[in-house]
């Protein structure tokens, strides 16, 4: 069972499963960045999920199920309930990249993505890009941290955070449709497994950072991967689903330790001060 989790096809799992968690968490960072908390990530995904896959079926027109996907839509017209089985959805297909394709065991990890996985990488470098190196994103971050102030020197916080939001909800449905378009061909009711909440968690633990939420939607993806392999072996099945839920959890409980270590040092730094420049 080792040699399963040394070889390419697991490192290729972990950038596969981590694809949607990228997204997710993408949309988390500008959304908080923007001061707004954006809890229907998930829940966005799901219906650009269906929505793309919808469109695609009945226009034969992939541009404009992303397209659509991305604006969103509605929840019937399949005729089979809690999934689209019975509509043939198109997909968007697996990319090979020149020259990496043919390195051993390197060009079996990077290569063969589906689109939307190359994209959900480009995003985290678009993301660092519009937050550190774009005035809108000075703004929105302005915003984030302190709207009055931010306000009092002519912006307008909430076209800001309307900005903010509309990134968010681009990022979320591409993560969706991925699900339903990009690792699948079909939508199934709560298809996406809580990954809009996981991603949410990726982003907290990377502290606000593109790449920190990159790294912790990788790790997630790892658990996740971990949980595949085991269930091939005939683990639990219960507690093989359980592993990314734990993880995850795991991971936030020591990411709030970690920031209460910190504001408390910071709290203690202060008094010292205080108590120093009293004394002198």
């Amino acid at each position: 069972m080792l040699n399963n989790f040394l070889s390419a096809e697991f490192f290729y799992t972990v950038i596969r499963v981590s694809t949607p968690l990228i997204f997710a968490a993408m949309a988390s960072l500008i959304a908080r960045k923007g001061g707004v908390t954006n809890i229907t990530i998930d829940s966005t995904m799901l219906m650009s999920a269906l929505t793309g896959v919808l469109v695609s079926a009945y226009t034969q027109n992939l541009p404009l199920a992303v397209f659509c996907g991305i604006l969103m839509g509605m929840y019937t017209f399949t005729g089979d309930k809690g999934s689209s089985s019975l509509v043939k959805s198109l997909a968007v297909g697996n990319w090979d990249i020149p020259v990496i394709k043919d390195i051993p065991i390197l060009g079996q990890i990077l290569s063969g993505h589906n689109g939307f996985t190359y994209f959900a990488f480009l995003a985290v470098i678009f993301t660092w890009f519009l937050m550190y190196r774009t005035p809108l994103g000075l703004r929105i971050r302005a915003v984030g941290e302190n709207s009055s102030a931010a306000e009092s020197v002519g912006e307008n916080p909430a076209k800001s955070k309307l900005i903010a939001l509309g990134f968010s909800g681009f990022f979320s449905a591409l993560g969706g449709m991925y699900m339903s378009m990009g690792n699948m061909s079909v939508f199934i009711t709560n298809m996406t497994g809580g990954r809009g909440f996981i991603g949410v968690a990726a982003d907290a633990m990377g502290r606000g950072n593109p790449i920190g939420a990159m790294l912790a939607s990788l790790l997630f993806g790892a658990a996740n991967a971990v949980a595949n392999v085991l269930q091939i072996n005939n683990f639990p099945v219960d507690m093989v689903m359980a592993i990314p839920y734990v993880v995850s959890i795991a991971g936030i409980i020591i990411y709030s330790a970690n920031e209460q270590h910190r504001k408390n040092s910071r709290v203690k730094q202060a008094i010292r001060a205080a108590e120093r420049e009293e004394t002198a």
